[in-house]
């Protein structure tokens, strides 16, 4: 396969072919081997952390943006979010910058989206809370992160949202894994989509 087709022969958005290249020449997405945090071996590794310039932060933002804004122009159903919300920690700037980007491409639909993060620790001075930014009370959240590989952040991202007394209508990641979490008597170390 090459950046810009797929097998089926259809032509890859310029959006996505942009975020590879600038994901391979910034050693974002390396090939190797590597031991993940499930404790699996992955012949590849997808560190956002190193998404640390303006122009990659661009390409990432822009790319979850255009990813975003198709999803809704072809699934009228799904509600547009009114919070994006970034997980702690590798969430949070992904979230804002791609917030900014939406609100540059259509002002008047993006421009009063809000975003909010969780803390790993609640504060209990200042301001105090678990979350920072927009509350969630009554508001469809769109999470965005960089990689789902178990599914756990996801999980516990739920419950914070739900917890908090909003409503998660979607995720966007970078990389999905399509790994599912093991069970006792289930995981062969095989991902499952």
């Amino acid at each position: 396969m090459t950046l810009d087709s797929t097998n089926s022969g259809e032509s890859v958005p310029a959006f996505k072919t942009e975020f590879l290249k600038s994901c391979l020449s910034a050693n974002v997405l390396t090939f190797g081997t590597y031991t993940l945090k499930s404790g699996r071996q992955s012949p590849y590794f997808f560190n956002a952390g190193s998404f640390y310039d303006g122009n990659l932060l661009s390409a990432i933002a822009t790319a979850y943006a255009h990813t975003i804004i198709h999803f809704l122009d072809t699934n009228p159903g799904v509600p547009k979010p009114d919070v994006i919300f970034g997980p702690a920690y590798k969430g949070i700037p992904l979230a804002c910058c791609t917030l900014l980007v939406l609100q540059n491409i259509d002002s008047s639909k993006w421009g009063a989206v809000k975003y909010s993060f969780n803390r790993k620790e609640k504060k209990d001075h200042g301001e105090g809370g678990g979350l920072v930014g927009a509350g969630l009370r009554d508001a469809n959240v769109l999470v965005i992160d960089d990689v789902v590989t178990a599914g756990t952040a996801m999980r516990e991202t739920i419950e914070i949202v739900k917890r908090e007394g909003g409503k998660v209508v979607g995720f966007v990641v970078a990389v999905d894994r399509m790994e599912k979490m093991p069970s006792a008597t289930d995981d062969d170390g095989v991902p499952r989509p």
